[in-house]
């Protein structure tokens, strides 16, 4: 992404936000920026805080690649918010405001379906035995996989605190959806639910769903199975490269984010989701 400033012929400055795909985004979806313009698109129509598209720029002469230009938000990251509970009441109502208005959304259909990769890819997963993350392929691998329950939503796919835009306290935008799926709304609870543990701890977990439950009413059975997948998702770094992502929280500030602080976050985090799996279990 490349931040730019420009001079209207009256004096005044307006700034964008030129996003470009890496190769490996283009590698997974070649479709990627374009989808990313509409789903911007889709957000403006329906007032969520996303931010708003200017202009989707097909490959040519200028661009190997699609690129969109974006209207510039103001704000930045926040890690180490002065109110926590508010924080995380407003991170959870504007994933529900999102799943909750796009649920019911038609032409949503260009988006790649999120349930369909996850179960086509978990077979194919080698989990060795004595990795951390084994048990939780194991579990996923037990369960018939849960029929849909809640009607699909637009999935964010990477909803954390590094995807936030804060200001004076306040939620701005939900930013980078160049994973943005259609599916379940759970597979992105679950996703946010281990990001808010790794992040805060967790006793949060609770005052994180409850402000998302209280706002979008769905099926939640399913969700100890999407926690699970969301463990695995991000089994590789604590298997083999999370002293990497720990010391990526020291610039923000958060300097005891350690890997043995994560480590034991993201075991409880499993734990929990394990001991309320097992009426996921269907018969053979």
């Amino acid at each position: 992404m490349t931040a730019l400033e420009g001079k209207a012929p009256d004096g005044s400055r307006t700034r964008c936000v030129l996003r470009c795909p890496g190769e490996a985004q283009l590698i997974q979806n070649p479709a990627t920026i374009e989808n990313e313009y509409r789903v911007l698109l889709l957000g403006q129509a329906l007032g969520l805080p996303m931010p708003a598209p200017l202009l989707f720029l097909p490959p040519g002469a200028e661009f190997s690649a699609a690129c969109l230009v974006m209207k510039y938000v103001e704000g930045g990251l926040d890690f180490s918010p002065a109110h926590l509970e508010d924080y995380l009441a407003q991170m959870a109502g504007a994933l529900a405001q999102i799943h909750a208005a796009t649920c019911a959304k038609a032409g949503l259909d260009f988006l790649p379906r999120q349930e369909s990769a996850i179960l086509e890819a978990l077979p194919e997963v080698a989990t060795p035995a004595d990795l951390p993350s084994s048990p939780i392929h194991a579990a996923l691998q037990a369960f018939s996989p849960p029929a849909p329950a809640n009607p699909s939503a637009m999935l964010h796919g990477d909803y954390w605190p590094g995807n936030l835009l804060w200001q004076n306290g306040r939620l701005q935008a939900v930013i980078d959806w160049e994973d943005a799926s259609l599916g379940d709304p759970l597979i992105d609870l679950g996703i946010a639910r281990l990001e808010v543990v790794w992040m805060f701890g967790p006793p949060v977990l609770p005052l994180f769903t409850q402000a998302y439950v209280a706002r979008n009413r769905l099926d939640f059975s399913a969700l100890p199975y999407w926690d699970l997948y969301a463990a695995l998702r991000l089994s590789r770094l604590v298997d083999t490269d999370l002293a990497a992502w720990a010391a990526s929280f020291a610039p923000q500030g958060r300097a005891d984010l350690t890997a043995s602080v994560l480590a034991e976050r993201f075991d409880w985090f499993v734990k929990q989701a394990l001991a309320e799996s097992d009426p996921l279990r269907r018969p053979a």
